[in-house]
């Protein structure tokens, strides 16, 4: 795996840890996100490129014991 196959900064979700803001789309909040979280993923991706060969990247986000609210 690139960075082992936790998620990565700017994406960490889940009940059990402190993490990031999620993404929030909607313009009209002053928590608009959806922008710069998009460009940070998208930076992550054109990241793995640079070191994988092929035509398909594998984002993982999750790590041991995370996610456990899945609703």
């Amino acid at each position: 795996m690139y960075d082992h196959y936790c998620w990565f900064d700017g994406y960490w979700w889940d009940d059990r840890f402190y993490g990031d803001s999620p993404v929030v789309d909607n313009e009209e909040l002053e928590t608009f996100n959806a922008d710069w979280k998009s460009e940070l993923l998208l930076a992550r991706v054109y990241e793995m490129m640079d070191v994988y060969q092929g035509d398909h990247i594998l984002l993982t986000m999750g790590c041991d014991f995370t996610f456990v609210n899945a609703r």
